[in-house]
């Protein structure tokens, strides 16, 4: 094992260092800028490119909603307003990349009622309070440096207002960082009171690397298609009732709880369900049972996607009575039909709801009548 773990060590570490020494030269790259525009002639903004690294694993179809958290990394402090701007920035290029972003202010909303203070915001917390939000993931945006240099050019006096940003992207569900930016930037100023405006600048630089959701201009990547396919398990009510009276008029109703288990394809669909029906109604006192276990196992095909289910198919089914009723239905299971459908509620909640027509169930006075298994619960796949 340990032979194994050296080498992924030093590619963690190779990776790390690069990303730190790519940032490092990008701030470099800056500070020489604003030198050489200090001795040369001003420049209004001095952008150096951003340094990005996505994950493998990021779809930007997935990672559809999102929020913004910035803060003050800095030593020098910047004030609310500053914080706000990189906040307004992000969710501003954002949007424009087709992204869903949650208010500003209700990330630090949860975060307080979580009990997270300011200088406890952790990427941790961050993913636990984003699950609150009901987001995909969060925006961590750091103000690392401000600063500023003033100078004189051909008598005139300017200053510049210096800042470098990191920013990151992490998984609301499983902490996982996907995307990580870093930004340097200047923005000339008046007066060193000024410098703030550079951090608004070089926010607004580094949102623009973040990965789009529109594959060219006014198209939209399509929404990622839920389905419903795959095992699931559910749970709701049966009713147990004569398909026809006919020659059982007072052939009795039974309903109870059920439980299932299944595995939904494209096209086929495999359902085991166990029910256990008590007394619902007997017009006739002659023909009543304590109880009636429904046990089914279903073979279907139709259609299925993120609409829901359309299900029809065949099944070896039977209802049993205890021994004491005045039923006696085959020993042997017969050969069942069904019908079925589902509804998405949720992300993998659906509503099921079908019928089972089963054979000669009610056999009770030299007359057999076939039953009517029909339920109505709720699948998660």
């Amino acid at each position: 094992m340990k032979p194994l773990m050296k080498p992924i060590g030093a590619c963690m570490t190779y990776a790390l260092v690069s990303a730190m020494c790519s940032a490092c030269t990008a701030t470099v790259n800056v500070n020489r800028l604003v030198d050489r525009s200090l001795g040369t002639g001003p420049q209004d903004t001095i952008l150096a490119e951003p340094v990005v690294t996505v994950s493998r694993v990021f779809d930007s179809r997935v990672y559809r909603r999102l929020a913004v958290y910035a803060r003050d990394e800095t030593d020098t402090r910047i004030t609310d307003g500053g914080v706000h701007a990189v906040e307004d920035q992000f969710i501003e290029g954002l949007l424009g990349k087709g992204y869903v972003l949650a208010e500003r202010s209700a990330l630090p909303q949860v975060l307080s009622e979580l009990g997270v203070q300011q200088s406890q915001v952790t990427e941790p917390a961050l993913a636990r309070a984003g699950r609150f939000l009901n987001v995909s993931a969060v925006v961590l945006v750091n103000v690392t440096r401000l600063t500023s240099r003033c100078g004189t050019n051909r008598g005139e006096n300017y200053c510049y207002g210096i800042a470098d940003l990191s920013a990151r992207l992490i998984d609301a569900e499983s902490g996982e960082v996907l995307w990580v930016g870093n930004g340097s930037g200047a923005v000339r100023v008046l007066e060193r009171a000024n410098s703030e405006r550079a951090v608004g600048a070089v926010a607004r630089r580094l949102a623009l690397e973040f990965p789009g959701r529109t594959m060219t201009s006014g198209t939209r990547v399509p929404e990622p298609r839920q389905s419903n396919q795959g095992p699931y398990w559910g749970l709701g009510a049966v009713r147990i009732l004569p398909a026809s009276r006919g020659e059982l008029p007072g052939a009795p109703t039974f309903m109870g709880p059920y439980i299932e288990v299944g595995l939904l394809g494209p096209i086929l669909d495999g359902t085991i369900r166990y029910g256990h029906g008590f007394p619902w109604a007997a017009p006739d006192s002659t023909l009543r049972a304590s109880s009636a276990k429904l046990l089914s196992v279903e073979l279907s095909v139709g259609r299925s996607g993120a609409w829901g289910a359309l299900r029809a198919g065949v099944g070896v089914s039977g209802v049993f009575f205890p021994e004491s009723s005045p039923f006696h239905p085959d020993s042997v299971p017969p050969i069942s039909f069904l019908l079925g459908g589902e509804i998405p509620l949720g992300q993998s909640a659906r509503l099921a709801v079908g019928a089972v027509y089963i054979p000669h169930q009610y056999a009770a006075r030299s007359s057999r009548v076939s039953a009517v298994a029909a339920h109505l619960g709720l699948r998660w796949h």
